[in-house]
């Protein structure tokens, strides 16, 4: 019998709710073997319950993982998450904890060049200096951030293709970002190439 341990990742996400975790372990196999691939919430289906929060409805994703998006919560801290499925506790509890919601304010400087490299200073709120963040520069960029303050990081801008504005937004668990667009321009690298008078 598999006795691999039950975990949930990510293990945080914002208050507002809506990050997607993913709940593995032994029990999330048996129920996809008896309830189906695809099992989805309702009177029998799968269900993802946090402690003092709503019931969310789940989905199997296959190998002992099940899915489901947290709901909002009141207060930051730390919740148990069961798996339920029909009328059986499928899986012991798994801690996710909820942290504030962050915003981003401004970024200094606000250009930089295309090879990347600028040190930048982010304002805004909700920073922990206990936890690791990543900064989102654009599309899909990640960056390590060091935070500085609860009001402030700051992280070393990564390359880019083309010239332009590009969002900068923060987050904890890399998947749940801020959403205030504040901008970062990425431009050409200057090049001298005649003086005059010499």
């Amino acid at each position: 019998e598999d006795t691999a341990p039950y975990s949930i990742e990510p293990r945080t996400g914002p208050v507002r709710g809506g990050t997607t975790v993913l709940v593995r372990g032994a029990s999330v196999h048996a129920a996809q073997v008896t309830g189906g691939a695809h099992g989805v919430g309702g009177a029998h289906g799968a269900f993802c319950k946090f402690a003092g929060l709503d019931v969310v409805g789940a989905s199997f994703d296959g190998e002992g993982t099940a899915r489901c998006r947290t709901p909002p919560a009141l207060h930051v801290g730390v919740v148990a998450v069961r798996l339920v499925h029909g009328d059986a506790v499928l899986s012991a509890s798994v801690s996710f904890t909820y942290h504030v919601d962050m915003e981003v304010w401004s970024v200094e400087p606000a250009l930089g060049v295309l090879g990347g490299g600028t040190l930048v200073r982010v304002r805004g709120r909700g920073f922990d200096p206990s936890v690791q963040l990543v900064v989102r520069v654009g599309a899909q960029t990640l960056v390590r951030a060091r935070v500085l303050s609860a009001t402030m990081v700051e992280c070393t801008t990564p390359s880019e293709a083309v010239p332009g504005l590009r969002a900068l937004e923060v987050s904890r668990n890399a998947q749940d970002f801020t959403g205030d667009e504040v901008l970062f321009e990425y431009q050409a690298s200057l090049r001298l190439d005649e003086l005059s008078p010499s």
